[in-house]
């Protein structure tokens, strides 16, 4: 059994997963491999299918530059402009910005210095909590605030009842134009509760793509946006992104990393747990 998988950046050490290291009882061995190899060659034929019956468009977005290019074009501006960015969207809305920003940023972002930052502080309103609501409006400057409504239909609860809340503030302490200059809406790009406003009122906005599920949109407008806020570079993520899914499109269970971690972990739970 090769112990490990790489590539130019990843290493996948499973040493110590394998009944060489730990024993028969509580080790994955070859025979056990093998045992998955059909399964997983099943599911790899079936993302295969779906991908080509435009299901499983996740896979695409590491190729949209264009896209890419307008968001740091958008970034750019928007970084020297605002002192704060607020996020509402819950969900796939907004845990892939988070986890992110939280991985490629300093752990502690908000509390540096302006030009430590490299962009707004980061703000997030997902669950509907009034204390949470008022809090954030309370530190943010929102004549120096960019907002960020992310919901495909904009029928979603939660992203809804903070939006209306932080968008009337907007309107009060800004004015309505001044206002509509500083939100900006991720949503369908035809139809919607969320599109219908954002056309009326004038928003900016950015599309959220047909046929990929809020889980899979973190390479997608919906995380790109704050990625590039946070002074990522968002070409580099993409790039690297499509390098893995090269790197993914294999069948067999040794050389595609994800179907490979994915039979330790199953091995281990269900046969060696």
């Amino acid at each position: 059994m090769a112990n490990q998988s790489t590539a130019s950046r990843l290493v996948i050490d499973y040493r110590n997963a394998t009944a060489a290291a730990v024993g028969d009882q509580h080790g994955v061995s070859e025979a056990d491999l093998d045992g998955v190899s059909g399964r997983v060659r099943s599911e790899h034929e079936r993302i295969a299918s779906e991908h080509a019956s435009q299901v499983q468009r996740w896979q695409d977005l590491p190729d949209n530059s264009a896209l890419a290019g307008d968001i740091v074009e958008f970034a750019r501006d928007a970084r020297e402009r605002y002192t704060d960015f607020i996020l509402i969207g819950i969900g796939g809305s907004s845990l892939g910005a988070i986890a992110t920003i939280q991985a490629l940023t300093h752990p502690f972002r908000n509390l540096l210095a302006a030009d430590q930052r490299g962009g707004p502080r980061f703000f997030v309103l997902d669950n509907p909590d009034p204390e949470k609501v008022k809090a954030t409006l309370e530190t943010v400057d929102l004549a120096t605030t960019l907002v960020n409504v992310v919901s495909k239909s904009g029928q979603t609860a939660e992203t809804a009842a903070n939006f209306l809340v932080v968008r009337d503030a907007m309107y009060q302490a800004l004015g309505a134009n001044q206002a509509r200059q500083q939100i900006i809406a991720t949503t369908d790009p035809d139809s919607g509760l969320l599109r219908q406003m954002a056309d009326k009122e004038g928003y900016r906005t950015f599309p959220v793509p047909p046929g990929v599920d809020g889980r899979q949109t973190v390479l997608s407008a919906v995380g790109l946006i704050p990625a590039a806020l946070a002074g990522i570079d968002i070409h580099a993520l993409l790039a690297g992104a499509a390098a893995m899914r090269d790197r993914a499109s294999s069948p067999d269970v040794r050389e595609n990393p994800a179907y490979l971690l994915a039979a330790l972990s199953v091995l281990s739970d269900q046969k060696h747990g």
